[in-house]
């Protein structure tokens, strides 16, 4: 290599580290939700000590399609959620057996479930980025053992 190819390699290889560094470190902050099957959120709950976030959606859901889009999709509330819940996700249509025992009656309905599969409190409909996350704080700090959620939103906004 020549002293022209040196010159080169001097200004070439540091552009290309430093492109490498922020493109990996963007990707590390960006946290993707992923959901698992609803067996496999229980076990891993208990192997874990958290707490298990059920999504029962349908394909047909106006409105399960729009909280995947700008809700599940966010990549704050995914770090958060996956701080302390594993996510699950249920076909309420597939899996009607599963939606009949946790009494689901319309889409989407989020289910909090301690690592033993019952039941500590559950929402219906959709819920923004604020919201879910509201409900995820009130699930992990064990307020639904002694208020409403209406209650312990109306707490936290004074």
């Amino acid at each position: 290599m020549g002293i022209s190819g040196l010159r080169v390699c001097r200004y070439i290889l540091p552009v290309a580290a430093l492109f490498m560094t922020v493109t990996f470190t963007a990707g590390m902050a960006l946290a993707e939700l992923r959901a698992v099957e609803f067996e496999a959120g229980i076990a891993q709950a208990k192997k874990e000590g958290k707490l298990v976030l059920v999504d029962f959606y349908t394909t047909w859901c106006r409105d399960c399609k729009k909280m995947d889009k700008d809700t599940l999709s966010d990549p704050e509330l995914a770090k958060a959620l996956s701080s302390k819940f594993v996510f699950v996700k249920v076909d309420g249509t597939k899996q009607s057996e599963l939606a009949a025992k946790y009494e689901v009656v319309a889409y989407p309905t989020i289910v909090a479930l301690d690592a033993g599969g019952v039941r500590l409190s559950q929402r219906i409909g959709y819920m923004s980025k604020d919201e879910l996350r509201a409900f995820m704080d009130y699930v992990s700090s064990g307020a639904y053992k002694s208020r409403s959620f209406n209650d312990y939103m109306k707490s936290k906004k004074k």
